[in-house]
């Protein structure tokens, strides 16, 4: 005999006498606020005076994840585990240096708290432009209204640029309030 489990007219799992397998559901979330994402884009190069990258477009879910502001800040409006992935493109036309790209949380502070970095190091070929990149990652909960903010750093900030293939992905995996 087979059967299944169900709540609220949502079948949580089922059983297969035939085989005694037990199948569980993976569509059991029914709330679109229960889960998101959002893609931040560039559309243009960013000189690295801005230190602090405002994204020039957010695609996905802007409900949740939004720029409240319309500067750098980025919010993240459920309570939740957040899966924020970051890749970073550097041009540098004029001499070497360290790169960094940050993911902060706060509002733009020097006390605001580091979540995860990436660098790389630019080395000036003559004539030619030169790039570095890199990616960081990071899986963290977060409190309704958290914001965050990528930055990028290097040690001669007079020619580096921030390349329009720079880009993040913010992944509500799961909801937590």
């Amino acid at each position: 005999m087979s059967g299944s489990i169900t709540v609220g007219g949502k079948t949580l799992a089922s059983h297969d006498n035939g085989t005694g397998l037990i199948t569980l559901a993976h569509d059991i979330i029914s709330s679109p606020s229960n889960y998101g994402f959002a893609q931040l884009k560039l559309t243009s190069v960013k000189p690295d005076s801005t230190d602090k990258i405002t994204w020039d477009t957010i695609l996905g879910d802007t409900t949740n994840i939004t720029k409240p502001n319309n500067n750098h800040v980025i919010r993240l409006g459920i309570a939740g585990i957040y899966f924020i992935t970051g890749s970073f493109t550097y041009r540098d036309d004029a001499s070497e240096r360290a790169t960094f790209f940050n993911l902060r949380q706060g509002t733009g502070q020097a006390t605001d708290a580091y979540l995860a970095q990436a660098s790389d190091s630019i080395t000036y070929t003559e004539n030619n432009d030169t790039y570095a990149g890199g990616t960081l990652t990071y899986v963290g909960n977060f409190a309704a209204n958290t914001d965050i903010y990528f930055n990028a750093v290097s040690y001669n900030g007079d020619s580096k640029e921030i390349s329009s293939e720079t880009h993040a992905t913010i992944v509500l995996l799961r909801r937590t309030a």
